[in-house]
């Protein structure tokens, strides 16, 4: 376990896959976005976020505009 990892040059990750790991491994919204090239806080959710499939759905697209990393 300690050894390092074999290079492999065809491997593609998530350039944010490290701060926003919890989003790629259990589908959480993210927590930090890239905006102007920059990573910052998403913006807080919306209290019925889960509850309502519109306002959930409303926060993914906002998201998925602002981040740069898409």
């Amino acid at each position: 376990m300690l050894r390092p990892w074999p290079h492999d040059p065809d491997w593609k990750g998530h350039e944010d896959g490290g701060i926003n790991h919890d989003h790629y491994i259990y589908g959480c919204p993210k927590k930090w976005i890239k905006v102007k090239g920059k990573y910052v806080e998403a913006p807080p959710l919306p209290e019925d976020y889960y509850e309502n499939r519109a306002s959930g759905d409303a926060y993914d697209k906002l998201i998925r505009e602002l981040d740069e990393t898409k």
